[in-house]
């Protein structure tokens, strides 16, 4: 038996309930630094530091080396940072505190770690990370862009295209391309589009004549860039950089391009569109207008000889404008194939006609910084399922799925002759011939609807597809064909942020998997770079948005530089109470939505235990919940949005309140419920800074409000705070007194089955606290089964009689036996916050407040009587959480868990009959629960 063998062998003697401790160390693994692995770029001074062990074990101490080169470890003398031992169990986010690091410099770090009953210490592989450009001297480029760039004269295809994108006055909006004719007028609208510049192609030619040992390009755009080096588009990453408020802030990449620079000509190039720094087609242009687009590129080249050379964005740059002729983020894009070269980006390209770049006078933004968030990219393709053909030359490709992105073209099959053009609209709904829908996109409000065209030229990409416009569609129109398409003809592309999925769910019910599936749908079709509304519509960081599905997100996904990321647009918004960031639409300031700031903070917090971010945040915090607390009185908060968008009684009318105003809960419940919320993440943070003082005023407020809630809306007669939001939010925030929360509970049942026939009746802000509510107070079964209740406002509903295949905004807006077609959003994932129950009730695994991260997980499943058998896994920070159970013939379930190493877990038995093990446990005690494999047997004998 090799040793790899006799450690499984030991540790997986911890499945008797006790403790293993080997005689040998357990191996440090995946190490990271600032949550990446091997990161270049990193733009902290004191980056943190964090690791998984190989083999199960309780970690008791840690030892961190950090040296400016691998040898330095091997040889024991690390001449950055040597923590020496750390008595401590934490393996994440541990703070570099050596030597003061520099731009550009490249750290090399290993550790190893003792386990409980064992002074061995096995070190880890070495590590490394690189330092970004800390500090704006470190940038000698300059911002560029092309001097003149005027619309391009309008062709009858351009004419077209307007004329289907301005068309925003019918409510029928069947205005297509096709339907225009010479002489035919333009909408009004139609002059925004007229006036958008092509996009821009930029480059720069170079050449190499020592052997490159180290070449690193920084680069970034105000707008949409993508950078090319000898026509190689440089890394996945599209529409990029991710949103910011431009003025404040812009992120930029870091390109490896060490190999990638051989002796000889090379050509470093771009692509700059609108994005939303030039966006000035939709809403109101001069509001959310920053400037025209512009590049900024350094590439530091090291020979091997240790001379250096830079190459930078500068005057010396040639830009001309691009087949890119018209492109906006909410009315799509043109492209001219007549105008494509492909050796645009190509060395030894003939440069006629190119002129020379103008050097911005100042820079677009305040300061730079590194893009650590995961890249917006393309994650999954998506094959039309149906070919519709509603009208003459009209086809309608149905992807069978509503979702973001854009489609891939194959243009060998269009067989279309030079200045002849085809056009994309893009669509969420279809009535049953295949004539789309395209209400839902709120062109009323964008002023424009989402359509490409693409006009033929020689030469072009054999597969094209949009550069700096993204859409939400279900349904793909395209007109211009002379005859029937292939199916083949259009792929779909799912764009989002690149997070990477850490949970999975499934379970013995096939419409509960679908329900899971369609609620992730949704939340990955809002994910460019912020957590939007929307992906056809307003594509906003509304923040109540956000925290509405926060913990949908951090169970399915790692979304821990995505929150940073998100925080940091807080940062930069002028307001202390934003209902919109980042960007210059604002949103209101009404504090039941950014109080996102605080939620988002503490989540992260309890599920990566990073204090370098509550750390960072904390005055923001708390000059926010100073001014929560200011427009307050008497303890309650009337001012808000409330539960957005909850049910109507009767589809088809949603008058009452106007807009997505809540029908059931009061804003004044919803708000202060919020903010004693708020109370408590803020002394949840403060207590992990040590900030006792602050803890208990947070504690305080968070009494005082809920006794004054209590007194406000407890009606004693009916046990009830007035509605399924009103009575959720209560018991899972703390507000109900003890000695009534059996009577709340009842009521909150009673309400879903009696008034409601077994629906929920909750909006955005209910929904996540609904199902939890229900289930720890007993009425698992009526959680369950409010995901089956037939008819409206329930998921049959929409699944049925709607046809959905993603969360709607408010699906009684829509009656599909009076209305020809939905006039809001169909792809909102504020609705989707019931999915965290999947994990933290049906799965049973939740973060502990008091040992965040998953160092110790609260174990508390349920099992519905109906429900077979689910399986639901967690990547935490220390590994995957595995919780698998299933319903044996007598009735009894059985539940195995698994726990990472360097974890352990909390049950409470709560007076079950149980056995952990094969053991009986004590049914009035809390076990705890070592890491490793563990079997639980609930409602039989052992």
């Amino acid at each position: 038996m090799n040793i790899s063998e006799l450690k499984a062998f030991a540790c997986a003697m911890m499945v008797t309930g006790h403790f293993c401790y080997a005689a040998w160390a357990a191996t440090p693994i995946e190490l990271t630094c600032d949550h990446r692995t091997n990161p270049v770029g990193v733009n902290k001074a004191a980056p943190n530091l964090s690791w998984k062990l190989a083999e199960n074990g309780m970690q008791q101490a840690f030892r961190i080396q950090v040296a400016s080169a691998a040898e330095s470890l091997e040889s024991g003398t690390p001449d950055l940072w040597d923590s020496g031992w750390v008595k401590s169990g934490n393996a994440l986010n541990i703070p570099y505190a050596g030597e003061l690091l520099t731009s550009r410099q490249v750290c090399f770090w290993r550790v190893a770690v003792r386990c409980s009953g064992s002074d061995v210490a096995e070190w880890s592989d070495v590590a490394r990370w690189e330092m970004a450009l800390l500090k704006p001297r470190d940038w000698s480029a300059r911002w560029i862009r092309a001097a003149k760039n005027p619309p391009v004269e309008a062709s009858d295809a351009l004419r077209a295209w307007m004329f289907a994108a301005a068309n925003v006055r019918s409510a029928e909006f069947q205005h297509r391309p096709s339907d225009w004719t010479p002489g035919t007028p333009l909408p009004a609208e139609a002059g925004r589009l007229r006036a958008l510049e092509p996009a821009t192609w930029l480059r720069k030619d170079f050449v190499i004549r020592k052997k490159v040992a180290r070449a690193r390009l920084y680069s970034t755009a105000a707008g949409y860039g993508d950078f090319f080096l000898n026509g190689r588009k440089l890394g996945r990453r599209v529409f990029n950089p991710a949103q910011t408020d431009f003025d404040q802030r812009i992120l930029y990449d870091v390109d490896v391009l060490n190999d990638a620079l051989k002796p000889g000509r090379h050509t470093i190039a771009a692509r700059l569109g609108q994005g939303f720094y030039g966006q000035n087609a939709g809403f109101t242009p001069t509001r959310f207008y920053y400037d025209r687009p512009a590049i900024l590129a350094q590439l530091e080249i090291t020979y091997e000889d240790g001379s250096t050379e830079t190459v930078v964005s500068d005057a010396s740059w040639k830009t001309r404008s691009s087949a890119i002729v018209k492109n906006n983020v909410y009315a799509g894009e043109v492209f001219d194939g007549r105008r494509f070269s492909r050796a645009w980006n190509l060395p030894g390209a003939e440069l006629g006609g190119w002129a020379k770049a103008e050097v911005l006078k100042a820079s677009p933004t305040r300061r730079l910084e590194v893009g650590a968030l995961p890249s917006i990219e393309v994650v999954r393709r998506v094959q039309p399922v149906g070919l519709l053909n509603p009208a003459p030359g009209v086809w309608v490709f149905d992807f069978g799925q509503n979702f973001t992105g854009f489609v891939e073209m194959d243009t060998k099959q269009l067989d279309l002759a030079q200045g002849k053009a085809v056009w994309l609209r893009y669509a969420e709904w279809a009535d049953d011939a295949g004539n789309i829908g395209m209400a839902s996109g709120g062109g009323f409000a964008t002023k424009v609807n989402q359509v490409d065209a693409y006009i033929g030229g020689q030469g072009t990409p054999h597969i094209w597809r949009p550069a700096f416009a993204w859409h939400g569609f279900r349904y793909v129109e395209i007109t211009g064909l002379q005859k029937q398409p292939d199916l083949g003809l259009l792929t779909g592309c799912l764009v989002r942020s690149a997070v990477e999925s850490v949970g999975r769910f499934k379970c013995s019910d096939a419409h509960l998997n679908r329900v899971h599936e369609t609620a992730l749908w949704t939340y990955e079709s809002n994910l460019i770079g912020l957590p939007s509304d929307c992906p056809i519509r307003e594509r906003c960081g509304w923040t109540g948005d956000a925290h509405a599905v926060l913990t949908l997100a951090n169970y399915n996904f790692d979304m821990a530089l995505f929150w940073e990321k998100y925080l940091a647009d807080f940062g930069t918004n002028p307001g202390v109470s934003p209902g919109i960031v980042p960007g210059k639409r604002r949103g209101g300031s009404n504090p039941d939505w950014a109080v996102a700031q605080v939620l988002i903070a503490a989540e992260h917090y309890l599920f990566h235990h990073d204090l370098s971010v509550v750390r960072g945040w904390y005055p923001r915090l708390q000059e926010f919940m100073e001014h929560f607390h200011g427009v307050g009185k008497d303890w309650l908060f009337t001012k808000g949005y409330g539960d957005w968008c909850d049910p109507v009684k009767k589809p088809g009318d949603e008058r009452v309140g106007g807009a997505g105003r809540s029908q059931q809960t009061p804003v004044t419940v919803t708000s202060t419920a919020l903010f004693i919320k708020g109370c408590r993440d803020m002394q949840l943070l403060a207590k992990a800074l040590g900030e006792k003082a602050d803890a208990e005023r947070y504690a305080t407020w968070a009494r005082q409000s809920a006794a004054a809630f209590h007194k406000a809306f407890f009606d004693r007669d009916t046990g009830s705070y007035g509605s399924q939001t009103a009575n959720a939010m209560a018991l899972e925030s703390g507000i109900v007194p003890d000695v009534e929360r059996a009577r709340v509970a009842e009521a909150l049942n009673r309400d879903v089955l009696e008034a409601w026939r077994g629906h929920f009746s909750v909006g955005a802000l209910g929904h996540r606290w609904l199902y939890p509510a229900l289930a720890d107070s007993g009425y698992v079964d009526t959680a369950f089964d409010i995901f089956h209740a037939k008819g409206h406002p329930g998921f049959h509903y929409l699944f049925d009689d709607l046809n959905g295949t993603s969360l709607w905004e408010r699906k009684g807006a829509f009656n599909p036996q009076t209305m020809k077609q939905p006039l809001r959003s169909l792809s909102h994932p504020f609705q989707g916050g019931y999915d965290a129950w999947f994990f933290l009730g049906l799965g049973g695994i939740r973060p502990d407040p008091d040992h965040p991260g998953f160092k110790r997980v609260i174990l508390r499943p349920c099992f519905p009587s109906a429900l077979d058998w689910a399986e639901v896994e967690h990547d935490s920070p220390y590994g995957t959480i595995h919780s698998r159970w299933k319903r044996r013939p007598d009735n009894a379930v059985v539940w195995d868990v698994e726990l990472p190493p360097n974890t352990s877990g909390l049950y409470d038995p709560s007076g079950q009959q149980v056995s952990l093990n094969g053991e009986l446990l004590d049914a009035a005690t809390a076990h705890t629960l070592p890491n490793g494999t563990h079997r639980l047997i609930f409602g039989a004998a052992p």
